[in-house]
């Protein structure tokens, strides 16, 4: 199994269209084994360089993502309640790339 990874702003020239009206993503999407209205081959991360894309093998030998083990709760509201009485708040956590082996890597240069 294998899939995209970018930021948002370069994943999102999968939704462009080719010269038969075609939008690329659902082009794309037999490559990596989903439907054509299947998007969660697109995994998006800020921790990319811009302009680039990465086609990954999902595999655990050559790389993963790493999610934070502990999120904390970020207050929206000081003090109170809000309407409906609830209190606002929010649940935060990071993901990052992490890289074993480059050869599970196709870098793909969008621009």
């Amino acid at each position: 199994m294998t899939y995209l990874l970018g930021k948002k702003a370069d994943l999102r020239y999968m939704w462009r269209v080719d010269s038969e009206r075609q939008p690329y993503r659902k082009l794309s999407a037999p490559l990596f084994n989903k439907a054509e209205t299947d998007t969660s081959w697109m995994w998006r991360s800020n921790h990319l360089a811009g302009d680039k894309v990465y086609a990954c093998a999902k595999d655990f030998e050559v790389g993963e993502l790493i999610v934070s083990e502990n999120p904390s709760i970020v207050t929206l509201y000081n003090g109170g309640m809000g309407p409906g009485r609830n209190y606002y708040f929010e649940i935060s956590e990071w993901v990052v790339p992490e890289f074993h082996k480059d050869e599970g890597y196709v870098e793909i240069d969008i621009m």
